[in-house]
């Protein structure tokens, strides 16, 4: 059974994050007011996190862990590297940070065969919720992510750095970023499994397998090319 229904409800572990906040905004001299105007809230929303009233969403606890100049897995367990800041002004819209979270959590439940359905029911939300959760456009908050890490079987780090480690930059981040983005797609997973599953020999397979799919999708993006370029010569007609 799940810990809790209501996604929105904080729990012991949100009091725990927000009590080390406190600890660490009083430890730099920093009021309540000079955190909420650096991570762009009000300080009525930090006095909420700080005593676990308010659930801290996992893009939110990045922000603040750079203010403090700690990692988001210190944040959070007390270890590990940090997580980059992203910049965002309203602590209910979800951004970037949230979109590749949702994708990584979307390969990993895919990866596991778990239904939208079942992720649901294990983590206490509606399927409705875990599919706005993986397109980005809910938030994760940091009880939830640590409640689907747990199902998934991954760490809550590599939920939320798997991209975006200090280690990992430039091409090789965007080669991850590509990566997940493509993985996240429906069918991308099992695609992929398929693949994996095909014999080494004959070695011709695998290569006609994957001409095959690119002949598909080249056949695909040739005929969008071609309707789009129709469209467009009659949107020129009609101006004459």
């Amino acid at each position: 059974m799940a810990e809790a229904i209501d996604p929105r409800k904080p729990d012991s572990s949100d009091v725990e994050v927000g009590s080390l906040v406190r600890v660490h905004r009083i430890a730099r001299g920093m009021s309540q007011t000079e955190l909420g105007n650096h991570i762009g809230v009000t300080f009525q929303q930090i006095q909420k996190y700080e005593i676990g009233a308010n659930r801290i969403s996992m893009g939110r606890l990045t922000r603040i862990a750079h203010v403090f100049g700690v990692s988001v897995p210190y944040m959070l367990a007390g270890s590990r590297q940090s997580a980059s800041m992203t910049e965002a002004k309203n602590p209910t819209r979800a951004d970037t940070i949230d979109v590749e979270v949702g994708r990584l959590v979307r390969v990993q439940r895919i990866a596991r065969g778990l239904s939208q359905t079942e992720l649901a029911d294990r983590i206490g939300v509606t399927f409705q919720q875990v599919q706005k959760y993986e397109s980005g456009a809910n938030r994760i908050s940091m009880g939830r992510l640590t409640r689907i890490g747990r199902v998934l079987g991954v760490d809550i780090t590599y939920l939320l750095g798997a991209n975006r480690k200090a280690s990992v930059t430039g091409l090789q981040s965007k080669q991850q970023a590509e990566a997940t983005r493509m993985l996240g797609r429906p069918g991308a997973v099992r695609l992929l499994k398929a693949f994996h599953k095909l014999p080494e020999r004959p070695s011709h397979l695998r290569e006609t397998v994957v001409r095959l799919v690119e002949g598909a999708a080249s056949i695909v993006m040739d005929r969008s090319e071609t309707r789009r370029r129709s469209a467009s010569r009659r949107t020129r007609v009609n101006h004459f």
